[in-house]
């Protein structure tokens, strides 16, 4: 994660015209965009800052503290940013460096007194955006200024490291050369500035480079070598020695910028400090430490160290540079050069690390281990060996221990709990690293740290800042007007987009003519019910930011809605992905069971059939409503003579009337004035006709008075067409099969047989529950032979009747 702070010179002198016609400014701000989307990969983990030189509070324009920074948010924020901007460049990146290390101090990383972990770093980039009038005005104040450290100061009483910025800082600027005419630009190949201004000395002291651009191609090869650049990682200073005892060398450092990979994984070894932790000094005050560590190279070969399985080892890679590539160029490639702390006295200068090159001999790695590393590695050699510590060992570690800086035990702790020996150090040896006076000072001046933080983030978040009030002395006003001595910033009113609707009468004559289309418009938009009126005029006078938002204006629309189907289809249910896979139902049955209801279920579309749909009652659908109309027209049967016959009742199905009485009362009436005429079977299976009596047209069949020889035939016909009905696989239809069983003639053994041949075949195909309809049947026919063609048709009533009553309450 990489934090990008853009600083934008938004001053007057950047409101000046280029050859392409646009200011330096809207340049700034297209080069901040074109290095956003270049980075678009990584704009998930890298947080965005846009500052200005704007004087107030408002100089913030984007943060990236809480939230990931869009293409759209990148926008608004560079739209806000005016050129009036009225500090000076230096102060505006001293607020830059002060926002940054404030962060640092919250987060815990600085780590005074303990050692330098190049883990615990947060890798900033500073892109400085200015014009070269805005270069030669920095003055170079920030290098003595030491405003961004005020904290350390009110806390410790001194500063607890010497420059305004830190290791994990690099400050790169774009110095903005355009010319006003095509004749001037720049011919030259090299974008680097070659003038020694105070702002380049200021990058390449960070790490970073200043480059001079002169058009848009050069600035377009800018904005990708920075990208490249925007790698998390610190900067040491190296310096080559040939004799590592002797600090005094006349050769100068060499800025090393050193990448750290930040994958989770924390540092083992810290970096040493450039003074000796004595108990005298840190009881004192603690000394500052150079923004970047300072770190002697010996040039003289050594053998690398064996290091046991296990034990922690940092390797971080260099990135090419002189010293790189002479060490690479160098015969002995199996050798190392030691690393040595600048700053610590001679005798107790000690080797904490070394160079090394990879496999490949195409870079170069710095390893870091332990304070004075050759003779732990002895020690820690001897106790692997023997397992054990001896007591002459342990004289001996603990000599090593007064020789090396406290802030190393709690490293060391650690390391040896890896690999097995735990407790060889004392936790309150770790404990007296630092005293406890200089312990607290360090945790207030976190604590401090932390509420500016906040306040920082409460005032740059707000949506609205309030407007200053201005105070103006008293000696500059005469007495009158003393009182309008405090008035409050000026505030524009926004513009508002449409005008008020004008009434007709205040139209003048002349342009009544002109705005009689839009009024007859608007007239047939009230009549029609439409409230958006002026929608016409209103799409012209939106903001530029909206226009080509098409999909909202879309959706917006007012559509009227659409007339509901008479007959609604039913909506395909998500079968997530299989096409092929069915709802399933919660029933549980036998399998007896499950074939009777599967093999009496029909699909009629005939209103006049009897369903035999035999199946349990599902409360969800017959608890409410049991007779719940269907959604849809009426059924032409319907009509205003016998519309409340058929209208569902408020009461339930089974009540305490029996069915037989209304079947006997409404029987007469059924056989005096028939329902239907057709002699066809009906295919529609309509649950609200089972109380009603079915009767057909008197035919030839319905003669019982014909002989026995023409009774059996024509009884062995019927039986054969009612057999072939009972072995049919799907459902049975109940109206069919018992209009057909009252065409039997004869005497009532013949019916009888008919009826008994028809039970063995329902019991052949498991059709139970039509085989205990049939038994019934016979026994109501072997009744006495009075009345015997209304006995018939009345228990044939009661059958479909039953048949009804099951079909609702479920078979018991």
């Amino acid at each position: 994660m990489t934090v990008i702070v853009f600083l934008l010179d938004n001053s007057a002198a950047m409101n000046q015209r280029t050859f392409q016609g646009t200011t330096l400014l809207d340049v700034a701000k297209s080069a901040v965009e074109i290095f956003f989307k270049i980075r678009m990969s990584k704009s998930r983990v890298d947080r965005y800052f846009v500052l200005t030189l704007n004087s107030d509070i408002s100089y913030v324009k984007l943060t990236g503290w809480k939230q990931n920074v869009d293409l759209q948010l990148l926008h608004s924020a560079l739209n806000n940013i005016k050129p009036d901007g009225l500090i000076d460049l230096s102060t505006g990146i001293q607020r830059t460096f002060r926002m940054l290390n404030v962060n640092r101090l919250q987060l815990g990383l600085e780590n005074y007194g303990m050692g330098i972990y190049p883990s615990c770093i947060e890798p900033s980039v500073i892109i400085c955006i200015t014009c070269s009038i805005g270069s030669c005005s920095f003055d170079g104040q920030v290098f003595n200024d030491a405003s961004t450290t005020s904290i350390e100061s009110a806390v410790l009483g001194n500063v607890l490291t010497k420059e305004t910025f830190r290791w994990d800082y690099r400050m790169y600027s774009l110095v903005l050369r355009f010319p006003a005419f095509v004749s001037n630009i720049h011919g030259g190949n090299s974008i680097r500035s070659e003038t020694n201004s105070p702002l380049k000395i200021l990058a390449e002291e960070t790490g970073g480079e200043s480059f001079d651009v002169y058009d848009g191609r050069e600035l377009h090869q800018c904005l990708d070598s920075l990208v490249t650049k925007c790698q998390p990682g610190v900067v040491l200073k190296l310096r080559r020695s040939t004799d590592c005892v002797d600090t005094v060398c006349q050769e100068k450092f060499v800025k090393q910028l050193m990448s750290v990979k930040l994958m989770g994984r924390s540092s083992s070894w810290p970096i040493p400090e450039q003074f000796w932790p004595d108990d005298e000094m840190l009881a004192s005050q603690l000394p500052p430490r150079s923004a970047h560590p300072e770190v002697l190279v010996s040039k003289v070969p050594v053998a690398e160290p064996e290091l046991p399985e296990y034990f922690p080892v940092d390797r971080y890679e260099l990135t090419p540079s002189h010293l790189t590539k002479e060490f690479l160029n160098s015969s002995e490639h199996n050798m190392v050069w030691r690393c040595f702390s600048y700053g610590i006295k001679k005798s107790q200068n000690a080797p904490f690390g070394y160079l090394k090159a990879s496999n490949d001999l195409q870079s170069v790695h710095l390893h870091i281990l332990p304070y004075n590393y050759p003779v732990f590695l002895q020690l820690l050699g001897d106790i692997c060996d023997h397992k054990r510590m001896t007591e002459a060992w342990g004289h001996q570690f603990v000599n090593y221990l007064g020789t090396i800086p406290k802030y190393y035990f709690m490293p060391l702790a650690k390391s040896f709990e890896r690999i097995g020996f735990a407790g060889m150090i004392k936790p309150e040896a770790i404990d007296r690293a630092l005293p406890y006076q200089l312990k607290h000072s360090l945790q207030k001046l976190r604590h401090s740290a932390k509420v500016e933080y906040d306040n920082f983030v409460r005032m740059t978040q707000t949506d609205s800042p309030s407007n200053s009030t201005v105070t103006l002395p008293s000696a500059l006003l005469p007495l009158p007007l003393w009182p309008l001595r405090e008035f409050k910033s000026m505030y524009i009113k926004p513009k508002r987009l449409h005008s008020n609707s004008l009434r007709p009468c205040n139209i003048s004559r002349t342009n009544l003519r002109v705005v009689l289309g839009k009024m007859r418009h608007e007239l047939d938009n009230l009549l029609n019910g439409s409230s958006n009126i002026r929608a016409v005029d209103l799409i012209h006078q939106q903001p530029v930011a909206l226009m080509g938002d098409y999909v909202n204006y879309r959706n917006s629309r007012e559509v009227e809605t659409p007339l509901r189907e008479i007959n609604p289809t039913p909506e395909r249910s998500d079968t997530f992905g299989n096409p092929f896979r069915r709802k399933s139902t919660s029933f549980v049955a036998d399998e007896g069971f499950v074939d009777e209801m599967d093999s009496l279920q029909v699909n009629s579309c005939n209103p006049n059939t009897v369903s035999l749909n035999f199946g349990r009652k599902k409360s969800a659908q017959n608890t409410k409503n049991p007779q719940a109309r269907v959604k849809g027209p009426l059924p032409p049967y319907i009509n205003h003579l016998n519309w409340r016959f058929f209208s569902p009742k408020s009461s339930p199905v089974s009540s305490r009337r029996s069915l037989d009485n209304n079947f006997s009362e409404e029987t007469p009436n059924a056989i005096s004035s028939p329902m239907y005429t057709d002699d066809s079977p009906s295919l529609i299976n309509h649950s609200r006709f089972a109380n009603q009596a079915v009767i057909k047209k008197p035919s030839s069949f319905d003669t019982r008075n014909t002989s026995s020889l023409e009774s059996f035939k024509l009884n062995k016909k019927i039986m054969f067409e009612l057999i072939h009905l009972v072995r049919q696989p799907y459902t049975v239809d109940a109206v069919l099969l018992f209009d057909r069983m009252n065409e039997l003639t004869g005497s009532i053994g013949q019916r009888e047989a008919v009826v008994s041949m028809l039970m063995s075949e329902a019991l052949r195909f498991r059709r139970s529950c039509l085989y205990v309809l049939l038994s019934e049947w016979r026994t109501w026919l072997l009744q006495s032979d009075d009345s015997k063609d209304r006995i018939i048709l009345q228990k044939s009533n009661q059958v479909a009747a039953k048949i009804n009553h099951i079909q609702l309450n479920g078979w018991s």
